[in-house]
């Protein structure tokens, strides 16, 4: 009786997990087209499509692009600090996640990238974040995922990853957006 109760919860984390992923990806799959013309509605509409594109767990959607083309319309140190903004709020989805429980991604230890990150999460703490944050890395939903399994407090995994992805955001803009004309 006791192992059918273990086997059922594990089936309903496993479906919750699927389920929270799928909400997550679903508004960028349906609607891809609209997110990135939201992108050109404004630093609203910049904010909405940034969020949505990293709401989406492990999907690879570039906030960059949308913040590049942005920055060549609007002012770009604002169109960094947004973009940086949304995508930071969108990675919330990847912590929430992983602060679902251990049980709910039990799965995910298997995979040796997620190990390293939470290694590295352990030993470098917040540094690790604004790391992973900072680099253009499609990996960081697993850091996201890491910081919630270990219960990082949201507050501060949110304040450390929002200055990783605005930094990011500022360097793209400035310095690869002036070499690279859009």
């Amino acid at each position: 009786m006791n192992t059918n109760i273990k086997v059922l919860k594990k089936i309903r984390s496993i479906i919750l997990a699927i389920v929270v992923a799928l909400i997550g990806a679903l508004p960028y799959l349906l609607f891809n087209d609209q997110i990135q013309q939201m992108a050109g509605l404004g630093y609203i509409g910049l904010f909405v499509a940034c969020l949505l594109t990293n709401a989406s767990i492990c999907l690879p959607a570039s906030a960059i692009a949308f913040t590049l083309a942005a920055a060549t319309a609007l002012n770009p140190f604002w169109c960094a600090l947004v973009g940086g903004m949304g995508t930071a709020v969108g990675e919330l989805v990847g912590y929430v996640f992983g602060r679902l429980g251990r049980s709910s991604v039990s799965d995910i230890d298997n995979i040796e990238l997620f190990n390293r990150i939470e290694r590295g999460l352990n030993r470098y703490g917040y540094w690790a974040v604004f790391g992973f944050a900072f680099l253009p890395l499609p990996i960081f939903d697993l850091v996201g995922l890491a910081a919630g399994t270990a219960r990082l407090p949201v507050v501060r995994f949110f304040l450390v990853c929002t200055l990783g992805k605005c930094m990011k955001m500022l360097f793209y803009v400035f310095i690869l957006g002036r070499y690279i004309p859009l």
